[in-house]
């Protein structure tokens, strides 16, 4: 039977989609023509990066019972797969958005990243226990507060 899902191995996850969400970012704005989208893709990328930070330092704080093992290949492997259903969208995808010019395409993009990680957070909180739950809405919320900027900056690319 897997270990149990707990909340050093979300953060686990966590940090490492931080990290491809600043990937993301980075290669949106290294190759988006609109200046004002690049600067907020490398705003999202910065936020990304402390938002990893905030994670480890998370992990690192947690009491020294929830430091579970590692996930198991079958549990890396069903994280992995998840993520690359609902989140993570293809690099070569993300070049061609970037690339075309189409700024609302890399902003849905962008906001599509952000929802398929809720998404696939949420998911997980179905799978905690209630005392890990705290940990996995915090993840939420971060991931809501991009969709939040992204949408708005949609909206108002969209009027102009």
């Amino acid at each position: 039977m897997p270990n149990p899902i707990t909340a050093e191995k979300i953060l686990a996850v966590a940090i490492d989609l931080e990290k491809t969400g600043q990937m993301f970012y980075e290669t949106l704005a290294g190759c988006c023509a609109d200046a004002q989208v690049a600067a907020l893709c490398s705003r999202l990328a910065k936020q990304e990066i402390a938002h990893a930070a905030l994670f480890g330092k998370v992990r690192a704080e947690l009491p020294r019972n929830d430091q579970a093992a590692p996930l198991t290949e079958e549990q890396a492997e069903q994280f992995h797969s998840r993520l690359k259903d609902s989140a993570i969208p293809h690099p070569e995808k993300v070049r061609q958005i970037a690339l075309s010019g189409n700024t609302q395409e890399a902003l849905d993009a962008a906001i599509g990243m952000e929802q398929g990680s809720i998404r696939f957070y949420a998911d997980i909180l179905r799978s905690v226990a209630p005392d890990q739950a705290p940990v996995v809405e915090k993840i939420i919320a971060e991931e809501r507060r991009h969709v939040e900027i992204l949408t708005a900056y949609r909206q108002g690319r969209s009027a102009a």
